[in-house]
């Protein structure tokens, strides 16, 4: 079989892709023309204004939550909150609130503790390339969670305009966080639906979807009333292994 191609409208249809994706990666990268209150502290933000956009979003991103975690965080974790408004001084409309961390992560911590009584010396130049071998992420969402626990956006509110918000955002945070050292990379945790389709527009500032696990989520059954209800549902060899691994006395 043949195939007739006329040359130049693909390259003019793809020429107009190019000129398109120009226009949205520079209209990305300017200002959202919206407002933003940014703080290192939950403490720091209006507590009505976060809990009335938080509302929907679950536990994990109350404002009650936010308070109590700031004070037990791993030393390699920093916290940065922001809320994004649409409008000038006390019309302003609330729009996102943003939970991110900093998380400084080295390739030490993905090694086994070292043994203190280890004398073998040449282990040593090894565990200080480790130490050194260190980045910096910016992350909006909350390492410590599954689940979309970075952002809660107001009903109603024009995704496209949000989105453009919440990178805005992120390009702040990252630019003020060059006094304290780089940060290497930004990443958005756990997009699912119904985000996924409205952040595609971020691909447009080289952000790129990353498939990783799923959330472990158990859909509880109306028939279990208690836990041997759950195991019998079980397949045998998994019966087996709980029963095994998990109650067998030690």
């Amino acid at each position: 079989a043949s195939v007739k191609m006329n040359i130049p409208d693909t390259l003019r249809a793809f020429s107009q892709s190019l000129i398109q994706r120009n226009k949205e990666r520079k209209r990305l990268r300017g200002p959202a023309h919206l407002q933003y209150a940014i703080a290192d502290s939950i403490s720091m933000l209006n507590p009505q204004v976060w809990q009335q956009l938080a509302q929907n979003s679950g536990f994990f991103m109350s404002h009650a939550y936010f308070a109590a975690m700031e004070q037990v965080l791993p030393l390699n974790l920093s916290p940065r909150y922001a809320l994004i408004f649409d409008g000038h001084g006390p019309d302003a409309e609330p729009v996102a609130a943003i939970y991110m961390q900093l998380a400084d992560v080295s390739l030490a911590q993905a090694r086994p503790e070292a043994d203190p009584d280890d004398a073998d010396g040449w282990r040593y130049p090894i565990e200080q390339l480790a130490q050194n071998a260190r980045q910096r992420v910016l992350v909006c969402g909350n390492l410590l969670t599954f689940g979309q626990h970075g952002i809660a956006f107001a009903a109603n509110t024009d995704l496209a305009l949000a989105w453009h918000g919440v990178a805005e955002v992120l390009y702040r945070v990252r630019q003020a966080e060059k006094l304290a050292g780089k940060t290497h990379f930004v990443m958005i945790k756990d997009l699912h639906d119904p985000f996924i389709e409205p952040a595609k527009q971020l691909e447009n500032l080289s952000y790129r979807y990353v498939e990783t696990e799923p959330n472990m989520v158990l859909d509880l059954d109306a028939s279990w009333k208690n836990h041997d209800d759950y195991l019998a549902s079980l397949q045998s060899k998994y019966r087996s292994g709980v029963k095994n691994a998990v109650f067998k006395p030690l």
